[in-house]
């Protein structure tokens, strides 16, 4: 007689759950980033000068990328042209802004950089898996930007029992994939 094959459902997967994990990850790099005399926001910013092309290279364009103000932007780069990772560079034209340009201290400096424990972790997921997670925070992320506020402070934090319930069922639920 043959065999039945016994086809095993998909593991469910906690929302709440694998949203505590990301935001671990996300807290232990944040942590991570405050090396060799730099705060996160400054290497991002160095990173961003680093890769982006020349004319993305000024305040207003990290600024965006960075989904913070002009003046924070201009604080962040300021402190990295204080310690000698960028330079300024007048941009063409009469009141062009400056151009941002990545030094060589900069630029040893990015070896060394926080990311790179991100970067090799990633690289060493199998190939599938890696696209398969890049496609998914770009979802997330597109999701992020597009409901930028979700509750403010005033704002109750659970709308009803039904709420309360399922979120009390994720709390500290781990491993992230279940079988029900």
């Amino acid at each position: 007689m043959g065999q039945i094959n016994r086809v095993t459902p998909p593991p469910s997967v906690s929302a709440s759950a694998v949203a505590e994990l990301l935001e671990q990850v996300v807290r232990i790099a944040h942590g991570r980033a405050f090396a060799h005399g730099l705060n996160p926001a400054q290497w991002t910013a160095l990173r961003y000068c680093a890769q982006a092309n020349e004319s993305s290279r000024t305040v207003s364009a990290f600024a965006r990328y960075h989904a913070t103000s002009r003046g924070t932007a201009s604080q962040t780069i300021s402190a990295l042209v204080r310690k000698g990772y960028l330079t300024r560079v007048p941009g063409p034209g009469r009141g062009a802004s400056h151009r941002l340009s990545v030094t060589l201290e900069g630029t040893r400096l990015l070896v060394s950089d926080p990311v790179n424990q991100l970067i090799t972790g990633i690289q060493a997921l199998p190939e599938e898996k890696g696209y398969l997670l890049a496609e998914t925070l770009e979802g997330l992320l597109g999701h992020m930007f597009a409901y930028p506020q979700l509750l403010d402070d005033t704002a109750p934090l659970v709308t009803d029992d039904v709420t309360m319930e399922a979120r009390q069922s994720d709390v500290g639920r781990f491993p992230v994939v279940h079988r029900e």
